[in-house]
């Protein structure tokens, strides 16, 4: 199985590392293995509990939605209105969150074409669901059972974060569910899951 570069900050080791799942990360020790996945995990879970409760129409979403299709240039009649979003933007939010836990304070590039991020596990800014699965898919991250941190799928139309598992459910965090980031527990039947490190 193949999986995501991780980036490890300085507050762990005073300088970035980079690793990769089955490659440099399973060379470590089990010890220091576990603190470096426990450090992205802990990250990922802070960062997408920071945008709880933030709706489609808030200046962060706007803002962040705005940067999305700048990145892309998508054309100015097609950015977001006062009333929130022209598109789905669950696959935007979690490339967010995943940027926010592996290079914290790390601006997107101005445009993604000529400036993607290799440390990032999607290493661009991928916002529709059907271009996360596909590199998702590409790189066997798919794994069966659930752990928190993995991003989970529901069909074609719809990713979020995996926040707890507890036998046949577990608690998610999600954007654009009720227009909205929020958590919410489902079962995990229907469901496709995704791990970038571990």
């Amino acid at each position: 199985m193949k999986h995501a570069p991780l980036v490890i900050g300085a507050g762990l080791f005073g300088a970035a590392l980079l690793l990769r799942r089955g490659g440099a990360l399973g060379t470590l020790g089990e010890s220091l293995k576990a603190e470096v996945i426990e450090t992205i995990q802990s990250r990922l879970q802070t960062s997408a509990g920071a945008w709880a409760g933030r709706t489609e129409d808030s200046p962060e979403v706007l803002d962040l939605v705005n940067q999305y299709m700048e990145a892309w240039q998508w054309p100015a009649e097609d950015r977001p209105g006062p009333d929130g979003p022209v598109i789905d933007w669950c696959g935007i939010w979690v490339a967010q969150v995943l940027k926010e836990a592996y290079l914290p304070g790390v601006p997107w590039p101005i445009y993604l074409y000529t400036a993607p991020l290799p440390l990032h596990p999607f290493e661009r800014w991928l916002g529709g669901v059907g271009q996360i699965l596909a590199l998702a898919e590409g790189k066997g991250w798919e794994v069966s059972s659930p752990q928190p941190g993995d991003m989970y799928s529901i069909g074609t139309t719809h990713v979020g974060i995996v926040r707890a598992v507890s036998g046949e459910t577990f608690a998610t965090w999600d954007a654009n569910w009720s227009n909205q980031v929020g958590s919410r527990t489902t079962s995990t039947d229907g469901k496709r899951f995704f791990r970038f490190i571990g």
